[in-house]
């Protein structure tokens, strides 16, 4: 119970912070109603408690309140911008219109078409709303065609989060585990022998974390993945093993190719050197490992044996030299 109420504070938490960069537009939502209930009230009457009709009052309030929900997600996912401007003032629009109709249920006004038929006149917001989408569809034909671009790249891995992160972990070792039952299923073993694990460790991560936070370090990773990407074959299975350290899947490959990939993505890693926020760059250090496929009973055995062989790194020792350092501009 504490760990469902703990997420929901979270993500309501979360919700109000994507928010907060929007507030002129609830702030407009805010006068504008205060504006429409004032007007109506003054050139109205309130109606009696028996002349109100409830199924009335609850089909349109609830469309309201519909409403203001998608205005509330809408600007809880974008970045302020002309579209998202759009958006919020066609769906204020819809909701000061919607907010008429339920208005009439409690008050009368003398001259309604002055001031009701203009309120409830809805194709502005909805016009604004129509335009919105229009410009959001350009953006997302902008974004499908990077994201086709990046998978024609490398085929092989899936665009996870906007295409800008790697598959995991968890997708690795299915991806390990599918070869396995298949190549023991099949009887191949030469099949298995020739997948190998390329294990890429940048050398004192933790330190780098550090001394920069985590801000910069997610902007590492998202620049390494995409170095990775480029570097590798397009039938290669790239994944985010923890922290700075990747893991390449190498399929149908043999010793000779596969040796050959690891001196290639460690020269690719050795000449990148990370630029910070600040305009430093960092040169930094990494250690490479290739693991082959072994022969086991079980495909579960294989992959568990073949990921341990591959994340068993040797220490490094305590008196060692930093791995990476700053360059700075003369």
């Amino acid at each position: 119970m504490n760990k469902g109420w703990n997420l929901l504070c979270y993500r309501l938490a979360d919700i109000a912070y994507a928010l907060s960069v929007h507030r002129r537009w609830f702030v407009w939502l805010v006068v504008l109603l205060t504006g429409l209930v004032t007007l109506n009230y003054a050139n109205g009457n309130v109606k009696s408690w028996a002349e109100l009709d409830w199924v009335d009052i609850a089909g349109e309030g609830s469309s309201v309140v519909m409403v203001v929900i998608w205005l509330v997600l809408i600007l809880s996912i974008r970045a302020p911008g002309r579209t998202t401007s759009y958006f919020a003032a066609g769906i204020i629009g819809m909701i000061i219109a919607l907010s008429q109709d339920l208005i009439d249920e409690f008050i009368r006004l003398q001259s309604y078409t002055i001031i009701g038929s203009i309120m409830e006149y809805m194709f502005f917001g909805l016009g604004l709303t129509t335009y919105a989408f229009w410009q959001w569809r350009k953006e997302q034909q902008a974004l499908t065609s990077y994201l086709l671009l990046r998978q024609k790249m490398n085929n092989r891995n899936p665009l996870v989060t906007e295409g800008v992160r790697l598959p995991g972990v968890d997708y690795l070792h299915q991806a390990l585990l599918q070869q396995a039952k298949a190549a023991i299923s099949q009887k191949q073993p030469q099949r298995w022998r020739q997948t190998w694990l390329l294990v890429l460790d940048m050398q004192q991560s933790e330190r780098f974390v550090h001394e920069l936070g985590s801000d910069e370090a997610t902007r590492l990773n998202i620049a390494l993945s995409e170095l990775l990407l480029i570097s590798v074959r397009p039938q290669d299975l790239v994944c985010h093993y923890a922290a700075q350290r990747y893991v390449v899947m190498l399929e149908a490959t043999d010793e000779i190719v596969a040796a050959r990939l690891q001196q290639h993505l460690q020269q690719q890693l050795s000449q990148f050197s990370f630029c910070t926020s600040a305009g430093e760059l960092a040169a930094l250090t990494w250690q490479t490992k290739l693991v082959p496929g072994g022969e086991a009973r079980s495909p579960q055995k294989a992959v568990r044996q073949l990921i341990d062989a591959a994340m068993d790194f040797p220490h490094e020792s305590g008196g060692s030299m930093p791995q990476y350092r700053w360059q700075h501009d003369q």
